[in-house]
């Protein structure tokens, strides 16, 4: 069966506003909606894909100037050789604006076996229009050990493409700034080669990019793109106790999505910085002091700084070798979820005289006990 045209189908005329083309739409969709229609849901369904289809092609500029040159030609070339289905339908915001929400829920919600939005009990959402979430954002954070220590909040700058509000995204814009259609160098006309039957036949039309005027005005702000570069500013709250390698998820502060749909992730993957001092192994701390070689033939006290700022106390014996280690108990770095913390490992390195005096000399040998 051949397809009725689609300016029959919606009732219109070919030289049609865009307001007239929409009005047509919402008073047809109402009238063969298959939840509202009285007669056979069936016919319903059949009628509401037909004028969705015409809806889908005389609403679009492109599409239709295409289609007024090929006829339904330009169709089969826009959807495929199976011809139109609702995965090509991109208005269904349109008929949100006629129904409500729910109602486009219940149009949108599944696909039927027949391969309708409507299914067996009219309810569906085509998978492929649904609205998306945008694309996830990944970022690397240095963190300090005392960052790591004591948990923080961070404020992330992150560089983002967000759609341009003043051109809407379409990039095109008005006033001086107007320059020569790339797609018809500002002919206001393409041309069409096509083969049939052998031969080749060229058709000219109006260019769908300029509708013929041979001119576009990029927008001001974006420059023609339909995007602009954004700084977006995102807190997050790092806990106690995480290493290089932590990753933090923060649902909603990735790229805004372009079709309706909640922004992506961002997902950030924390390092941890070398330490001048300290040297991390899970949860415990490792450090070097020196002491003086009296400090270790006779022993003593000595001060450490520990990881918060503090000062801790070591009692060192007499008689102590360099590279002792001794431990401090809980003097690490805590656990992540409150588990407590770990320790803080010194290890001593006896610092021996490399200058004596004579007198220094003799003194240490009758200390010591030894003969010259």
């Amino acid at each position: 069966m051949s397809k009725r045209d689609y300016y029959d189908v919606l009732g219109i005329s070919k030289g049609a506003s865009e307001e007239d083309v929409k009005k047509a739409f919402r008073k047809l969709a109402k009238q063969y909606h298959p939840d509202t229609y009285d007669g056979d849901k069936k016919e319903a369904e059949e009628k509401f894909k037909e004028i969705s289809e015409a809806y889908e092609v005389l609403i679009d500029k492109e599409k239709r100037a295409k289609y007024d040159q090929f006829g339904h030609k330009a169709a089969e070339d826009a959807f495929g050789s199976q011809g139109f289905g609702w995965n090509d339908f991109t208005h269904q915001r349109d008929v949100e604006d006629i129904f409500g929400s729910g109602i486009f829920d219940s149009i949108f919600g599944g696909m039927g076996s027949s391969g309708t939005p409507f299914g067996g009990a009219y309810g569906g959402r085509a998978p492929s229009r649904q609205a998306r979430k945008g694309a996830d954002v990944s970022v690397n954070l240095e963190i300090t050990l005392e960052d790591a220590f004591s948990g923080v909040e961070k404020l992330i700058e992150v560089p983002m493409s967000r759609t341009c509000k003043t051109c809407g995204g379409t990039g095109k814009g008005g006033g001086a700034a107007s320059k020569a259609c790339p797609n018809c160098q500002g002919s206001g006309n393409v041309r069409v080669v096509q083969s049939r039957g052998g031969a080749r036949i060229m058709t000219t039309g109006v260019c769908p990019t300029c509708g013929g005027s041979g001119l576009i005005s990029p927008c001001n702000d974006c420059g023609g793109s339909g995007v602009i570069q954004k700084e977006t500013k995102t807190k997050i709250k790092i806990k106690e106790g995480v290493e290089t390698g932590y990753k933090i998820k923060i649902p909603g502060g990735g790229m805004p999505s372009n079709s309706g749909g909640k922004p992506g992730s961002m997902h950030v993957e924390l390092k941890v910085i070398t330490h001048n001092i300290f040297e991390r192994k899970g949860s415990n701390l490792h450090m070097k002091t020196p002491i003086t070689f009296l400090q270790a033939a006779l022993g003593g006290e000595l001060n450490v700084q520990t990881i918060d700022g503090k000062m801790a106390k070591i009692k060192i014996p007499a008689g102590t070798q360099t590279h002792t280690r001794f431990r401090l108990k809980g003097k690490g770095m805590p656990r992540l979820n409150n588990k407590g913390r770990g320790d803080m490992h010194v290890q001593v390195v006896v610092e021996t005289p490399k200058k004596l005096t004579k007198n220094q000399k003799e003194l240490l040998k009758e200390a010591l006990g030894t003969q010259s």
